[in-house]
């Protein structure tokens, strides 16, 4: 979403590749992912760079933030704190979903008009909320119909 496949973006806060991971998620799923694409990187931070790994790094972070995500109400908001987490990351959407814990009438196994009003309770900026919360409905809304269709032809 954010680089647009663009494997050379790099953001303004470090977030590199077509994946867009921070230095320190990459090093971290670098670990993770088949050591048949690991063996194709020659760092041990990883290879955001490369559309290989960034995109298999992706989809195994994707994966391992959905099977985390068994307590939500249902798919879609599975899907949206999968999403969210992979955005702003995991500490900050627990962040929220703790706040959301607190306050009356919200519930924290719901994403949308309900964890995501406490963006920032964790001390994220607003700019930060607003991109964070806007990436789930981007992809859920916008792109899955467009994949969706692609796929079907």
């Amino acid at each position: 979403q954010e680089s647009r496949f663009d494997c050379s973006a790099v953001s303004p806060s470090g977030s590199a590749g077509c994946a867009q991971f921070m230095p320190g998620t990459a090093a971290w799923i670098n670990a993770l992912i088949p050591a048949a694409v690991r063996a194709t990187c020659p760092s041990r931070s990883g290879c955001p760079m490369d559309p290989l790994w960034a995109l298999t790094a992706m989809v195994e972070y994707d994966w391992r933030r959905w099977g985390g995500n068994t307590w939500a109400a249902n798919n879609r908001e599975r899907w949206a704190f999968s999403l969210a987490a992979y955005n702003g990351g995991g500490a900050v959407t627990a962040g929220e979903r703790t706040a959301c814990r607190s306050s009356s009438g919200c519930s924290h196994t719901r994403y949308f008009d309900h964890v995501e009003r406490f963006c920032g309770a964790t001390g994220r900026s607003a700019a930060s909320c607003r991109e964070n919360r806007q990436y789930p409905r981007i992809i859920l809304d916008r792109w899955t119909p467009v994949y969706h269709a692609w796929l079907k032809n």
